[in-house]
């Protein structure tokens, strides 16, 4: 895709772990829990639109856990809604029937540039959910190996460029994605329907901050992305920052 747009964003990150021990399997729990604690009317929090309809965009507010906690990366203006909800002060949410206190243990706010690279970026992608009804249809009629390894490359493009225009970023230049390593596919239950879940590792000319989600169930904590250590030496500047992210983000 080529258009008159911009060779890089700004983006803003905040994530904040908490003190609630938090399995993978809880999450969906832990996002209604926070999601009633934010209020209706923050629908960041919660992308429902009145009590019927969702709105369908990238969630700039991400659950996840960390390291057994529970935790919540939010993008650009999801950062404002985090300290606007944090401001109230009073952290009380309603965990198995019960009143839970909630602390922060972590708080990390950083600013990173998303950019078009000369050269291709090696990421890993954990729990990625790529299918909607249609593309898993094909992938389940697909003839071989390639026509499926094609398809996951072709969707994985998608899920970029919806991540780029969520942030209203338009990539001047063509985006090219490699598919590089499928290292696990399983079957996940989400939203009461099983799904296909992989485990890749890509590349893409495209610098992408780490940890942010891409695909189906991002707010639920599926498809997050990690840098992985391949780099072009002639990429001095970033080198060493974009390293010592992906030592933090293993």
């Amino acid at each position: 895709m080529y258009n008159n747009g911009n060779s890089s964003t700004t983006i803003r990150l905040l994530e904040t772990t908490f003190n609630l021990p938090l399995q993978n399997r809880n999450i969906s729990r832990w996002r209604g829990a926070w999601a009633e604690f934010a209020g209706l009317e923050a629908d960041l929090f919660h992308n429902h639109h009145g009590e019927k309809s969702y709105y369908y965009r990238y969630p700039k507010v991400q659950y996840r856990t960390r390291n057994g906690q529970a935790s919540i990366l939010v993008i650009n203006e999801g950062v404002e809604a985090l300290q606007h909800v944090l401001a109230k002060g009073n952290w009380k949410i309603t965990w198995d029937t019960h009143p839970f206190v909630l602390q922060i243990e972590k708080l990390q706010l950083r600013e990173y540039q998303a950019t078009m690279t000369d050269d291709m970026r090696h990421y890993r992608l954990r729990q990625w959910v790529p299918f909607n009804v249609d593309n898993f249809e094909r992938w389940k009629h697909a003839a071989n190996l390639i026509e499926r390894a094609n398809l996951l490359n072709r969707v994985l493009v998608g899920h970029i460029l919806d991540f780029a225009t969520a942030l209203q970023w338009r990539l001047p230049e063509r985006l090219e994605v490699e598919l590089q390593n499928l290292r696990n596919i399983r079957s996940v239950n989400i939203h009461g329907i099983s799904r296909p879940v992989f485990d890749i590792e890509f590349t893409a000319n495209v610098l992408l901050p780490p940890a942010i989600g891409l695909g189906k169930a991002t707010s639920h904590g599926f498809g997050q992305t990690f840098p992985l250590r391949t780099y072009n030496p002639s990429f001095k500047d970033d080198r060493k920052h974009h390293l010592q992210l992906a030592d933090h983000y293993k």
